[in-house]
This record gives C-alpha cells, structure tokens and sequence, in this order.
C-alpha cells in the first residue's frame, strides 16, 4: 500500500551511498505502516532485509 502517496523505489546501493555521505552508521529497514497482513509479505520482507544484512555485515 503506498499509504496515498507514491513511495521510492528502494535500491540498496543508492543508500549505502547516501548513508556514507551523510556519515551515517547505522541504517533500520522496516515496513510501512500499515503492516501488511498477508504472511507471505512480511516472509518475503524478512527474507530481503536478512540478504541485504548478510551482503553488508557492516
């Protein structure tokens, strides 16, 4: 749901990018609310966020 208003295409090295730029450390993904209730979104969510934590350790 984009809650009304259209949300960015999330792209994690764009971020990273931006996050070093700006002398940031630390970074927590999380999920819009609403929460979704479907199961298969928040997997499917956990799933990514655990890739990109294992992709970038630091």
């Amino acid at each position: 749901m984009d809650e009304g208003f259209p949300l960015p295409k999330y792209d994690a090295e764009s971020h990273l990018k931006w996050m070093d730029e700006a002398g940031i450390e630390t970074s927590v993904l999380t999920l819009a609310a609403p929460q979704p209730g479907l199961a298969a979104v928040v997997r499917k969510t956990n799933e990514v966020a655990s890739k990109l934590k294992s992709e970038h350790p630091d």
